[in-house]
């Protein structure tokens, strides 16, 4: 992106570009989109949220960092009028918040102390778990599309301090509904200690038709270079979660296929608070039996329930 204009749209980024298709125009109370990635080496992590609250009538940057001189949870307001949505003749999706953009070329913004500007590059393809079991009319609080293997260029600048993003691994999500579902654990790694390696798992606890009737739902979505898993429950398959998001063991079973265990640890102060009771770290550790592991550089978001 340069100068705010839209850059021309291309075959690698039809990924992302199909899943802000309807960003911002769904007229869903909430509309979420999202990206992030680690620099394990640094260490640093970084998550960026585009978000739109109708019923507040407000739209929202919400800056997640990890850093050494910097972590913590930065936020960014406007009125719901400020939000600019354009569709340009290449059929891409381009949002403009003030003087933070995301597009499916890349995103451009800082919220005090935090700023960046990239460029996206999708190594694999959009996954929608939860609308295939929300369509035609979307049951659940929220519908979900995300895209798992995603590379991140470009520069960013935590509390001052440079840094140069070069082909880092990460991911870009967007999900939009009536309402945040009341409890999801949620969890994304591929930056294990092999390349080709990417998950994604998500257990939610959501109600049905926005009635007192709850359903708890999830997905598990593994790839490699030569292979790809996709379990959505219950429709082919069962997900199991066990422990705290201290250390939690998430086994993902497809009905007559193969089975999956996922472990995942992080201390409670590596935990972010994010507002709605929704903790998130970017800096866990995880272990897929079998494949791989990654250390200090795993995604893991846990929404607690209402206190009773």
């Amino acid at each position: 992106m340069r100068d705010g204009q839209t850059t021309v749209q291309n075959a690698a980024t039809v990924p992302i570009q199909r899943l802000l298709r309807r960003y911002g125009r769904r007229h869903t109370a909430l509309d979420y989109a999202f990206f992030k990635f680690n620099l394990p080496e640094q260490p640093v992590a970084l998550l960026v949220d585009f978000i739109v609250r109708r019923q507040q009538r407000i739209a929202q940057v919400r800056v997640s960092v990890h850093a050494p001189g910097g972590s913590g949870v930065y936020f960014a307001d406007y009125p719901l009028a400020a939000l600019a949505v354009t569709s340009p003749s290449t059929g891409a999706r381009a949002v403009a918040l003030g003087d933070n953009w995301l597009e499916a070329t890349g995103s451009r913004g800082a919220v005090d102390p935090v700023a960046w500007d990239l460029t996206f590059h999708p190594t694999g393809p959009l996954v929608s778990p939860l609308p295939v079991l929300a369509d035609p009319i979307n049951p659940f609080d929220l519908s979900l599309q995300t895209v798992p293997n995603v590379r991140f260029s470009g520069t960013m600048t935590i509390a001052g301090q440079s840094y140069d993003v070069q082909d880092a691994r990460g991911m870009a999500s967007s999900y939009a509904g009536r309402a945040l579902p009341e409890r999801w654990f949620w969890f994304s790694c591929n930056t294990f200690d092999r390349e080709d390696l990417a998950v994604e798992c998500l257990v939610v606890r959501s109600a049905l038709l926005g009635s007192p009737l709850r359903l708890r739902a999830g997905y598990f979505y593994l790839s490699t270079a030569d292979r790809t898993e996709s379990i959505v429950a219950p429709m082919n398959g069962s997900i199991r979660l066990e422990g705290t998001r201290e250390k939690i063991r998430i086994t993902a079973r497809r009905f007559g296929g193969a089975r999956y265990v996922l472990r995942g640890e992080a201390a409670p102060q590596d935990y972010h608070d994010l507002g709605e009771r929704i903790g998130n770290t970017l800096i866990g550790s995880c272990t897929l039996e079998g494949y791989g592991a990654s250390r200090g550089s795993a995604a893991l978001e846990e929404r607690m329930p209402p206190s009773r």
